[in-house]
């Protein structure tokens, strides 16, 4: 996504925007302490696989855009997904 589609949608969601070198100090962000990147550092890259200056890909994103490949697992999702709806919160 671009940096301008981000914001857009975020708009759209009513969340603030998200300027880039904000985001930026946060993705390269370390513990002074341990030379360790923060946690909100970690966060973000357990969730983009792909920033740059331009924009950043989301991890969900690319596997939403595949289409099941079937095998022992292709019907884990839809079992896992009817056992949630099942249960009562």
């Amino acid at each position: 996504m671009t940096w301008t589609a981000i914001n857009q949608s975020l708009q759209s969601s009513g969340m603030p925007v998200i300027r880039y070198d904000q985001f930026d100090q946060r993705w390269n962000a370390v513990d002074d302490a341990t030379g360790q990147p923060t946690a909100d550092s970690q966060l973000l890259k357990s969730l983009v696989t792909r920033y740059d200056g331009h924009g950043l890909e989301v991890k969900t994103a690319k596997h939403e855009a595949e289409p099941s490949q079937g095998g022992k697992d292709s019907n884990w999702v839809e079992k896992t997904a009817k056992s949630a709806a099942r249960k009562e919160f």
